[in-house]
C-alpha cells in the first residue's frame, strides 16, 4: 500500500489513501448520481493506474474543481481493463485527498467538423510541433460518452483547424506527442484501450491524412508518450509498458518501413520515459523518471548510433525527480525540463543542462 501511495503522490503532490489488502486494494470510483463505490483491483493494475495519473496530469498540475470523470455505475461492474486507468486514479485523487489534486476536466467537441477553422476547442492537448511559421500540428484528446477520442488540430499560418484522425479503440484513445519533419510528414503517438490492456497507438501524416501505423506492445499495457522524427526513415517514440509486477522503458524506431523495439535500460522495477529529441540517426536523448526506495529519480538515456545508455544526471532532493521533455541542437548543447518536490510536498520547476560532458542544473 505504501507504494501506491507513494505513486500517486509522485504523479499528484498528494497521498491517496487505498483501503484493502494488499493484493485486492479498493479504490473508490464516482458513480452517475456523484457517490462513492469501492471496486477491487489488483496489485499490479493499481501501480499502473498511479503511472497513468502522473504521467497524464502531472505535467499540468491543475487544482482541485468540478471534474467530468465519464464513470456511470454500470461501469463498476466491468473489467478493470475496462475502465480508463487516468479517470480512476484521479477519481481516488478527488474522493480521498481534498486537497490540490491533479484532475482536469476535458468537454465534448462542438461546433467544429474536420477542416473547419477554429478559434476554442474543448479537449486538451498534450503535444506541438511545428515544421515553419505556417505549418504547425497540436494533438491531444476529448471526451466522449463513451469515452475519449484523439484531437488532432493544423496550423495554416492563419487559423488553427480540426483534422480527421483515426481512433482504432472503440472507448479511449489519446495522442501525448507529435513530430513533424515536413509539411507531408508527422507522427503522433499515444495509446489507446481494449478489452485486455492499453495498447501503443502510432499515427502517420502522409500530406493527404492520417493513418493508423502497426507498432509493437510488449506488455499488458503499453503507453507512448513522445516521439521525434528527424526524417522521413528516422523517427524514435519513447514511452512505457506494463508486466504484472512491473512498469519498464518502451523505446520504439522508425527505420523508414516498419517500427520495432529497441533494447533500453530500465534503473528500477519501475521506469518511464516521457520524452525523446533526435538530432540525427546517431544521436538522441530520452527522458522520464525511475522510482527507489525513497521517492523517484530523473532518467536520461542516450543513444550513440549502436545502443541506448543511462546518462548520469541531477536530482535536487533526495524524494522525487521528474523529466517531461527533452530538446537538443546539437551534440554539445540540449535542455531537459520537469520537475521536484520540495519536503513540504510544493513543486519547483527542473531544467538541466547539457554541455557536451555531463548534465547540470541551471
Amino acid at each position: 500500500m505504501q507504494l501506491v501511495s507513494r505513486w500517486v503522490t509522485l504523479g499528484c503532490s498528494m497521498n491517496v489513501w487505498v483501503s484493502g489488502p494488499a493484493q485486492a486494494p479498493q479504490l473508490p470510483m464516482l458513480t452517475s448520481s456523484g457517490s462513492s463505490s469501492r471496486t477491487a483491483i489488483s496489485r499490479p493494475m493499481v501501480l499502473t493506474l498511479a503511472v497513468i495519473c502522473l504521467l497524464r496530469h502531472a505535467r499540468t498540475r491543475c487544482t482541485l474543481g468540478k471534474t467530468e470523470v465519464g464513470l456511470r455505475a454500470g461501469d463498476l461492474s466491468m473489467s478493470a481493463w475496462k475502465l480508463r486507468l487516468a479517470l480512476i486514479a484521479v477519481t481516488a485523487a478527488v474522493l480521498v485527498a481534498g486537497a490540490t489534486g491533479c484532475s482536469q476536466t476535458a468537454k465534448h467537441v462542438s461546433g467544429a467538423s474536420p477542416g473547419a477553422a477554429i478559434t476554442a476547442l474543448g479537449g486538451t492537448l498534450f503535444g506541438v510541433s511545428a515544421t515553419s511559421g505556417t505549418s504547425a500540428w497540436a494533438v491531444g484528446s476529448y471526451s466522449t460518452a463513451t469515452g475519449s477520442r484523439t484531437l488532432i488540430l493544423r496550423w495554416n499560418g492563419t487559423a488553427w483547424s480540426k483534422v480527421a484522425s483515426p481512433n482504432p479503440g472503440p472507448s479511449y484513445n489519446d495522442l501525448h506527442g507529435v513530430s513533424a519533419t515536413s509539411g507531408t510528414s508527422a507522427w503522433a503517438v499515444g495509446s489507446y484501450a481494449t478489452a485486455t490492456g492499453y495498447r501503443t497507438l502510432i499515427l502517420r501524416w502522409n500530406g493527404t491524412s492520417w493513418s493508423n501505423v502497426a507498432s509493437p506492445n510488449p506488455g499488458s499495457d503499453n503507453v507512448l508518450l513522445g516521439v521525434s522524427a528527424t526524417s522521413g526513415t528516422s523517427a524514435w517514440a519513447v514511452g512505457f509498458y506494463s508486466t504484472s509486477t512491473s512498469s519498464r522503458t518502451l523505446i520504439l524506431r522508425w527505420n523508414g518501413t516498419a517500427w520495432s523495439k529497441a533494447a533500453s535500460p530500465n534503473p528500477a522495477s519501475y521506469s518511464i520515459l516521457r520524452g525523446v529529441s533526435a538530432r540525427s540517426g546517431t544521436s538522441a536523448w530520452a527522458v522520464g523518471n525511475y522510482s527507489t526506495a525513497t521517492g523517484s529519480r530523473t532518467l536520461i538515456l542516450r543513444w550513440n548510433g549502436t545502443a541506448w545508455s543511462k546518462a548520469a544526471s541531477p536530482n535536487p532532493v533526495p524524494g522525487y525527480d521528474i523529466l517531461f521533455g527533452v530538446s537538443a541542437t546539437c551534440g554539445s548543447n540540449a535542455w531537459a525540463v520537469g520537475y521536484y518536490l520540495t519536503a513540504s510536498g510544493s513543486s519547483r520547476t527542473l531544467i538541466l543542462h547539457w554541455n557536451g560532458t555531463s548534465w547540470s542544473r541551471t
